[in-house]
């Protein structure tokens, strides 16, 4: 399980397909919502390929 600052990786165009609500970018870093049972949070983003 990813603690709250490892990054996830994913590519860019899935990224930008997420809702606005699941995605953000916070201080110029990329995020996107996780959620677990009983909290959600944002972590960031590593692009690839």
């Amino acid at each position: 399980m990813n603690s709250y600052n490892d990054p996830i990786k994913m590519m860019f165009r899935d990224w930008k397909r997420l809702p606005r609500a699941f995605r953000a970018v916070v201080a110029g870093q990329p995020q996107v919502l996780l959620t677990r049972i009983g909290h959600s949070y944002f972590v960031p983003v590593e692009f690839v390929g």
